[in-house]
């Protein structure tokens, strides 16, 4: 009987983890602030660019719109360019793990 309750409890736990890792992923997508036309949108207000940064972050989960990949780093010096590169790296190789 001990064993039975131990598999539960054990089993509680893994789905509590999954479900919590699940709803985190969730959040962080819908928390990209760039809209599908690749305007940046923060506190209600609308950018015509985010930041290389803000970029950066939706690249973590691979969901930067297309839009904005292909004017990363269309202007700016080298570092700026190599920079870009990574970015977008980055957001291929994160939509490659789902």
């Amino acid at each position: 009987m001990k064993t039975y309750k131990k598999q539960i409890v054990i089993g509680l736990v893994v789905l509590g983890v999954v479900v919590s890792g699940l709803t985190a992923n969730a959040l962080v997508r819908s928390n990209c602030n760039y809209d599908s036309s690749g305007n940046y949108v923060v506190n209600n207000k609308t950018y015509a660019y985010g930041t290389m940064s803000s970029a950066f972050q939706c690249a973590l989960y691979g969901v930067l719109p297309q839009v904005v990949i292909d004017r990363l780093g269309m202007f700016g010096d080298e570092e700026t360019k190599e920079e870009a590169k990574e970015i977008i790296k980055t957001n291929e190789d994160n939509q490659k793990k789902e």
